[in-house]
């Protein structure tokens, strides 16, 4: 039996409905293995199956009277998916005729058909590929040719003047016209060139109130808005200033109050720096030392919302203030006897105080800049506690006549009395 089927050797594609995983086929093939089976997904993604994992061929018991049989999937495919099926008999002549040999005609024909589906299988690719026409290009360019699809979607190769621009926009078409890159920003409204500064920053040169920066590609003047990220080789002197291109600048930053002030910067801070058309703004600040508020200049807030300890929210400035540990200024220790007082701001009587020793020299254990908890007071032979003073506005603790304070060794934890010259003092507090 000869092949007789002319058409191409595919079925489908055949759309998937959540329900059916059989597929048939017409084309004549020799083993299971020759028939190719594809999976195109929601996303447009063509996948090429596996035989008996993805799917099971049962072949029709005489491919001569009626070739194919049917592609069992071992999974429903969804809607929205396609399944599609054609052969892959590979491109080989496996019939072998010797003299004196035995004449099988079904050989015979087997190893025909094989030629005629190889030719088939190439048809089918080759009608999916857009061709030049029979007479060539004649005097055209390789350049004037673009390959596509037309209305039924049978690939082509056109001419690119005799394509129509109906579809593109007017503006689109301008811009399509354009033949410089500063003509295409002009039309977009792009006021300078992309940074090409992802995961990177310009880093400054000049002096400590001088800076200069030359991002890539080059800003020659910067306008209202530019942005960068800059990281600063020097700490800032005083009142410092950056020039981008020919704009010089100050460099300022926002307080609590969102005033712009002079701004500080520390050595290797990396920041993003925005023009407003006047200063450049350091959008990172460092944190400031403002008063007696160590953490957060709290002044200028009216209200912030939080849960305080006993779960409720609140919106009130003074509850929040409490919320936080507040420091006072570091103050030289007073004289035996003396009294050491410090102003607060929160309008209430502080509902936690605590006196803090900060190490000026050497002592104890510790070294300049520590922090050590006093226990209480000593004069050789007995001890006395810590009493502290409070109210709306300010907080104190007097030193006992006679009485030096004491503290816990770092290193050994042993009890020692700390000399005033080598401590300064502050309170915390909320």
């Amino acid at each position: 039996m000869t092949v007789q089927n002319t058409s191409i050797r595919k079925a489908g594609p055949s759309q998937g409905n959540g329900t059916n995983a059989a597929f048939p086929f017409t084309f004549k093939v020799f083993l299971s293995s020759d028939v190719l089976v594809t999976y195109l997904n929601a996303l447009g993604v063509e996948l090429v199956l596996t035989l008996n994992t993805d799917y099971a061929v049962t072949l029709n018991a005489d491919q001569n009277a009626a070739p194919g049989g049917t592609v069992n999937l071992l999974w429903i495919p969804a809607s929205g998916t396609y399944i599609t099926l054609t052969s892959q008999v590979t491109n080989t002549q496996n019939l072998l005729l010797t003299n004196s040999g035995g004449f099988y005609p079904q050989s015979i024909n087997d190893a025909l058909d094989r030629v005629v589906i190889q030719v088939q299988q190439l048809a089918e690719q080759v009608a999916r590929a857009a061709k030049a026409p029979l007479s060539g290009i004649g005097s055209l360019t390789p350049s004037s040719l673009v390959f596509g699809v037309d209305v039924t979607g049978t690939p082509i190769l056109s001419q690119l003047a005799s394509i129509s621009l109906s579809a593109v926009s007017t503006f689109m078409s301008g811009l399509l016209g354009l033949t410089s890159a500063t003509a295409v920003k002009t039309a977009l409204s792009v006021q300078s060139d992309l940074q090409t500064q992802a995961n990177t920053a310009v880093l400054t040169t000049g002096t400590a109130t001088a800076y200069s920066a030359a991002p890539s590609p080059n800003i020659t003047t910067p306008v209202a808005n530019t942005r960068l990220r800059v990281k600063f080789h020097l700490a800032s002197g005083v009142i410092p200033t950056l020039t981008i291109g020919t704009v010089t600048a100050a460099l300022q930053q926002y307080d609590a109050t969102g005033t712009l002030v002079v701004a500080a910067l520390g050595l290797n801070q990396l920041t993003d720096v925005e023009y407003n058309g006047v200063v450049y703004i350091v959008l990172n600040p460092l944190l400031q030392t403002a008063g007696d508020v160590r953490y957060a200049k709290l002044a200028g807030l009216s209200t912030q919302k939080f849960s305080v300890a006993d779960g409720t929210a609140t919106n009130d400035a003074v509850n929040f203030q409490q919320a936080i540990a507040l420091r006072t200024a570091n103050t030289a220790m007073p004289a035996l006897g003396g009294l050491f007082t410090a102003t607060h701001s929160l309008g209430v009587v502080p509902s936690f105080v605590q006196l803090e020793c900060v190490c000026l020299g050497v002592e104890g254990g510790y070294s300049i800049g520590d922090v050590a908890i006093p226990y209480g007071f000593w004069n050789g032979t007995s001890n006395a506690a810590i009493y502290i003073a409070k109210n709306t506005t300010s907080m104190s603790y007097q030193l006992t006549p006679g009485y030096a304070i004491f503290t816990g060794n770092k290193t050994n934890g042993a009890s020692f009395s700390i000399t005033s010259v080598n401590w300064n003092y502050r309170f915390v507090y909320r």
